[in-house]
């Protein structure tokens, strides 16, 4: 429907209607994801989800996605009329079952399974909803019972018949029921609405204002002396009535859009019309403002506030490329287009003025403001002043770039000139004949002029350009503004904006402002900026609308995201906190205030996609919410993905997710070796990883390991200073079982234990073992010491035959001292190197006295021994007491050595006689079988090897004949030597 049937349609209606602006909706339907094009409701639940109510089921939408809700998912009727929550957070619903239900904790309670709903009887299927402020909930539906609901029992409050009620609302604290023709309270009728034959619709209240919407009237009623009358009557086609925020009252009149009934006296007169042509079945204003319009059949229509409304074609621009703005000082804006028309813009109205009559292009380069009723403006086809409606176009004037007041001197610059107006003469004058593209004046009121290959000023007449000096300049200059603090903002194609420093008409200093902004702004078309101090200068690019602040160098973006009918923008202008944006699609009006105010809202993570064992695996968080709030997933669950939603539904397009993830401890039950290591590896501080995407989904990847994950997530306005809430969740993803820590730990235990067990039945071993060598040792020496007293015993016999008492008695003393050193050593293992010295001097000497001159011995080499050396004990003696029995020499003096060498480490002793020879008694022994064996020997060689094994010596013992020396000699030689320092047990 264009324009001109809208106001004839009105014009049938008999309602003074203002045609608005082209406001930038959002639309969703069924191809975003709702279950239907038929929307009868909508709410908003507690923690900002919005739902729907449609012809073939519910919905919930997070400003992304629907989730849609069916007969199959517990609703008893497809067609879901109307819904109210309350404060408990229960979704109170109506159908044309005409039982009304709930939705509580993820499930639909109906009247099949409450006994309670059950006994509610109504009349009609649009049922109404309301809570008080003690939280009960009353219910009407057309009948003259309204059913009150505490919570636990159900209570009927009947009103006086025949009157049936269609709301209860309250009014300043009080309840009021809202009948089908009047007004009650406490039994009591305080108004009356009188139409005759006529459809109830609707009824909704505004402070305390009643509308009342019937078949063919708006019914407005007013309290006046403590009763109810009505105010304003206007005949309109019934539809659903509402009231917003700020008061205003809404009427959604059957297939003409919505009505906006916007003034100051909240009554019905100065209707706007929205979504003209659409069939508005309701309308819902959100907590941050924002207007949903639900139709019978195209969806529904979101109006954020804060977005952008924009003037075009269809609503009464010749042509929608607007190249030029300005505003005068009542508040009028003046824009221009392309096609050389100017436009007047003042309370919607538009009031349009062609400057030429051909169809060619003009663009409006400038307008000027020069009172309320006149101005200039630039052309390309030349320079226009009007003034009270009428046009006159000045004469030798073309193809302008720029004009500039000055006082009462109007400058222009053309495509080959630079000149000025003077007062009110017709005659320009020309100053320089040059291309000139922009002008600007600064604080002391000097005229700059750029061109397209440099910049100029008015103190030297135009003369010297600054390009000189300055190469940056000299280029082709896009625009110029006063910057303010003796500065001037100046545009090129090549640097972008740069600010210059002024002073007397020179330049001192040149900045490059990209130099300090986060993102380089190019293609810049023109600038816009307040005079008041530390204003921000608004940039129109071919990517939208920047502003910078220049103390700060800070960037704010707007683009069509906001609104905007285009990203092209060619001119802007900003008043009274409103951003004039003029595009190559329209006229664009985006009211700042709106778009930068601080609001709060919720962010989820709404629900848990992943794929394990060929299977895609879906978890919807939102209706089984666990109060611990921890998400477990099996072991190999890949492609894992969180699907987010940012409650914001005033520009979701701006919205971008960060996500703080966090290593940390599972439950105990769930531990791994790798998460002790990234515990430990941390300082025991857990890793933080920190992902910001700019769509509602965050993938992890393909795999992700084993763990704990401290998920915080939150959405982020681009554009706002948003109070963000985030939401909080455990993420585990379970290991298998044989890779949790007990397992490992098990089989260390087990480990251990064996290993234990080994060890243990090695340590018995080794100590039984030693027991045994030691017990061993000590039987040889008892064998020894009976050896050694026998020999000893049978040697004494020779001193009394003949008698040699002196003799005998020597001899006895040093047998008794051997025999008592002899029980000593027997007992110990070791002795000290000089007891043995003496022991074996005693020995040698009581041979020497049995055989006299026959025997002779030399004991050498002990001197450099240290005298506390451990000498294993018992060890020469056997040898010494062979060696005076079988190694005598058979005739003549039989000569004994014994020798010691240490040379720090090892002690070497070697015994060497001058008897028969080793060979030469083992070959008698052989031939004397009767003769008995000499133990001596053999108990040494086993007494040698239980002390290797009991004190790991190292000892050997070696017996030689000297007759297999090199030299050969007569008798026997033994080798003994050992490490005294390597003993341990």
């Amino acid at each position: 429907m264009n324009k001109y049937c809208l106001i004839t349609l009105l014009c049938l209606l008999r309602i003074p209607c203002t045609y608005a602006q082209s406001p930038a909706y959002a639309h969703y339907g069924v191809q975003q994801g709702l279950p239907g094009n038929k929307v009868y409701c909508v709410t908003q639940d507690h923690r900002g989800f919005m739902w729907f109510g449609t012809d073939k089921g519910l919905a919930r939408f997070d400003g992304t996605r629907f989730e849609v809700f069916g007969v199959k998912d517990g609703l008893p009727d497809p067609e879901v009329l109307n819904m109210f929550e309350d404060s408990r957070g229960r979704l109170w619903l109506s159908s044309f079952q005409k039982k009304p239900f709930y939705r509580e904790n993820g499930r639909f309670v109906t009247a099949k399974d409450d006994s309670i709903l059950a006994r509610i009887d109504l009349s009609a299927a649009l049922c109404d909803f309301f809570e008080d402020r003690d939280h009960n909930v009353w219910i009407t539906g057309k009948t003259s019972v309204a059913y009150v609901f505490d919570g636990k029992t159900l209570h009927e409050k009947t009103y006086p018949g025949p009157e049936t009620l269609a709301k209860i609302v309250d009014i300043g604290g009080s309840i009021y029921a809202l009948g089908l023709g009047s007004i009650m309270q406490d039994n009591r009728v305080i108004g009356r609405v009188q139409y005759d034959h006529e459809l109830y619709i609707a009824a909704c209240v505004s402070g305390n204002r009643v509308l009342y919407s019937t078949s063919n009237h708006l019914f407005l009623l007013d309290r006046i002396n403590g009763a109810y009358q009505t105010i304003n009557t206007m005949a309109v086609s019934g539809g659903r009535v509402f009231s917003d925020g700020s008061g205003r009252f809404w009427s959604c009149p059957i297939s003409t859009g919505a009505y906006c009934f916007d003034n100051e006296q909240h009554d019905l007169s100065n209707p706007v019309v929205y979504l003209p042509g659409k069939m508005v079945n309701a309308i819902y204003e959100d907590r941050h403002g924002t207007l949903w319009f639900c139709t019978g059949s195209d969806g529904v229509y979101v109006l954020a506030r804060g977005k952008a409304a924009t003037y075009s074609r269809d609503n009464g621009l010749t042509t929608n490329n607007i190249t030029a703005l300005s505003r005068t000082n009542s508040g009028q804006v003046l824009a221009g287009d392309d096609m050389g028309n100017e436009y007047m813009i003042q309370h919607a109205m538009i009031r349009q003025t062609a400057l030429n009559n051909s169809s060619t292009f003009n663009r409006v380069r400038q307008i000027i403001p020069e009172s309320e009723s006149s101005c200039w403006i630039a052309t390309d086809q030349g320079l226009f002043y009007k003034s009270d409606q009428k046009v006159e176009k000045a004469e030798l004037v073309r193809g302008l770039k720029s004009i500039l007041a000055q006082s009462d001197t109007l400058w222009f610059g053309t495509h080959a000139l630079l000149g000025y107006f003077p007062g009110k003469q017709k005659q320009p004058v020309i100053v320089l004949k040059r291309r000139i593209t922009a002008t600007c004046k600064d604080d002391s009121g000097n005229i700059w002029a750029g061109s397209i290959d440099g910049l100029l000023s008015q103190t030297d007449h135009f003369q010297y350009n600054w390009g000189e000096r300055f190469p940056a300049l000299k280029n082709r200059i896009i625009s110029l503004a006063n910057a303010g603090g003796g500065n001037i903002w100046v545009v090129t194609p090549e640097q972008g904006l740069m600010r210059a420093e002024v002073s007397k008409g020179e330049i001192r200093r040149l900045e490059f402002v990209n130099q300090y902004l986060k993102q380089p702004i190019e293609n810049i078309q023109s600038l816009f900026q307040n005079a008041q101090a530390g204003a921000p200068l608004w940039l129109a690019t071919n990517s939208g609308v920047y502003r910078v602040q220049p103390d700060q160098w800070s960037l704010t973006h707007y683009d069509a995201q906001n609104g905007l009918a285009d990203n092209d923008i060619n001119c802007l202008m900003v008043a009274d906190d409103t951003l004039w944006a003029g595009t190559v699609a329209g006229l664009s009006v985006l009211p700042l205030r709106n778009v930068e105010r601080v609001d709060s809202f919720n962010t989820f993570i709404s629900s848990v996609r992943y794929q394990t064992d060929n299977k895609s695996v879906y978890l919807n968080l939102l209706d089984s919410l666990p109060r611990s709030h921890r998400i477990v997933l099996p072991q190999g669950a890949a492609m894992i993905t969180l699907l987010l939603a940012g409650l914001d539904y005033r520009s979701p397009e701006h919205l971008s997710y960060t996500c703080i993830s966090r290593n940390v401890l599972p439950p105990i039950q769930w531990w791994t070796r790798q998460n002790i290591y990234h515990l430990v590896s941390g300082w025991l501080q857990p890793k933080i990883d920190t992902t910001i995407v700019s769509v509602p989904e965050l993938n992890f990847g393909l795999t992700m390991p084993s763990g704990a994950y401290d998920l915080t997530v939150s959405a982020n306005h681009s554009n706002t200073q948003s109070v963000i809430k985030t939401d909080h969740w455990l993420l585990i993803i379970r290991p298998d079982w044989y890779n949790t820590i007990w397992v490992d730990l098990l089989l260390w235990s087990l480990a251990f234990y064996a290993v234990r067990r080994i060890l243990q039945v090695r340590s018995s071993y080794k100590k039984l073992n030693s027991a045994v060598s030691e017990l061993q040792l000590r039987a040889l020496q008892s064998q020894i010491n009976p050896h050694f007293v026998g020999n000893s015993i049978n040697a004494i016999h020779q001193f009394f035959y003949p008698p040699d008492r002196v003799g005998a008695s020597k001899y006895i003393e040093l047998f008794t001292r051997l025999l008592r050193r002899t029980i000593v050593l027997s007992e110990q293992h070791f002795n000290y190197f000089e007891d043995e010295i003496a022991y074996d001097r005693d020995y040698l000497e009581m041979v020497r006295m049995r055989f006299k001159e026959r025997f002779q011995f030399d004991i050498s080499g002990f001197e450099n021994i240290p005298f506390n050396l451990p000498f294993p004990s018992m060890l020469l003696q056997p040898l010494l007491e062979n060696a005076t029995i079988h190694g005598l020499a058979p005739e003549g003096v039989s000569y004994f050595q014994l020798q010691f060498d240490f040379d720090g480490q090892q002690l070497n002793c070697t015994l060497t006689d001058n008897g028969m020879g080793i060979k030469a008694v083992q070959a008698r022994r052989a031939t004397k079988l009767k003769e008995q064996k000499s133990k001596g020997l053999e108990l040494l060689e086993q007494k040698v090897k239980a002390f290797n094994q009991l004190y790991h010596l190292d000892l050997q013992l070696q017996i030689d004949d000297r007759s297999e020396d090199s030299i050969p000699a007569q008798g026997t030689r033994v080798r003994i030597s050992y490490f005294p320092y390597k003993i341990k047990k």
